[in-house]
């Protein structure tokens, strides 16, 4: 899905898919615990996308709770909130940001 992988270690060891689209930056991570964390700021640069992105997760009713819930632009969601929705937030990610 992603066009490169990073793996982060240390102490917030996480799963950072990187996108070309996005000049190889990475809008969404996944912790090892579990949490996935949602990054609108590094879309930046790409308002349309980020907009896009944004607008369907936000079609999900339980991520929409939490970005409704508060003003920001990086969320952190926890595994039984996503977990739930992680094929539809995978069908997201290939739309918004994938080359194919």
């Amino acid at each position: 899905l992603a066009d490169d992988m990073v793996f982060n270690q240390g102490k917030s060891a996480m799963v950072l898919p990187r996108f070309d689209i996005l000049e190889n930056r990475s809008p969404i991570n996944l912790y090892a615990k579990g949490k996935l964390k949602l990054q609108f700021q590094m879309l930046w640069q790409h308002e349309e996308l980020r907009d896009d992105f944004k607008s369907q997760l936000s079609a999900i009713p339980d991520i929409m709770k939490i970005i409704d819930k508060k003003i920001q632009d990086s969320y952190g969601i926890s595994p039984e909130v996503w977990l739930p929705h992680s094929e539809q937030i995978l069908k997201i990610l290939k739309q918004v940001f994938s080359n194919e």
